[in-house]
């Protein structure tokens, strides 16, 4: 890309950042902005949408480690748990998975802002690579269709397959764990 079409792009993105932050926003998200502003030797407002950019992913660490814990916590429990009872368990189980990939969706949403972000740029964003970006996203589908299965599987089946699947959490949480200590930075 020539530098002349990189700095177009740039300045569209600012512009979309800056469009954004428009309209009344929620109050942590303009105290987090107003605190930004307020350091001794920082004039965010020259930045214009990069302190909301800064407001997002501390507010996606935050909510990533809220997250981890409380899934680190039930998959703790899952392996506690005797094999016999993990089919019964799934009406809790079944949700809460769906809600920690319903909350990386919104992430992703709201990280892109419609701009349809390489896996490169998004990895950056959350401290990974491109390539392990790209892994992520596959083990957040993988992880949608397999407790979709678990969902309508047998006792036996559902004994048989949930290591494998508390396993796959596990290491989700690992890479969610990572990322938000890198989007605190």
């Amino acid at each position: 890309m020539s530098r002349k079409r990189t700095a177009a792009a740039l300045m569209l993105m600012a512009v979309v950042a800056a469009a954004g932050c428009g309209g009344a926003d929620a109050p942590d998200e303009q105290a987090a902005v107003d605190d930004t502003n307020a350091m001794p030797g920082h004039d965010m407002s020259a930045m214009g949408g990069m302190a909301m950019d800064t407001a997002m992913m501390q507010r996606h660490a935050a909510e990533m480690d809220s997250l981890v814990n409380s899934m680190r916590a039930h998959v703790a429990e899952m392996r506690q748990a005797p094999p016999s009872e993990w089919h019964a368990r799934m009406t809790e189980h079944a949700p809460m998975v769906a809600e920690m990939l319903s909350v990386i969706d919104r992430q992703m949403r709201e990280m892109d802002m419609g701009m349809n972000m390489s896996d490169e740029h998004m990895g950056e964003m959350m401290g990974m690579s491109g390539e392990d970006h790209r892994t992520m996203m596959s083990e957040v589908e993988a992880l949608r269709a397999e407790v979709g299965r678990l969902q309508t599987a047998g006792q036996a089946d559902v004994a048989a397959r949930m290591p494998a699947h508390l396993d796959r959490i596990e290491g989700l949480l690992e890479r969610m764990a990572a990322s938000a200590d890198h989007m605190r930075m």
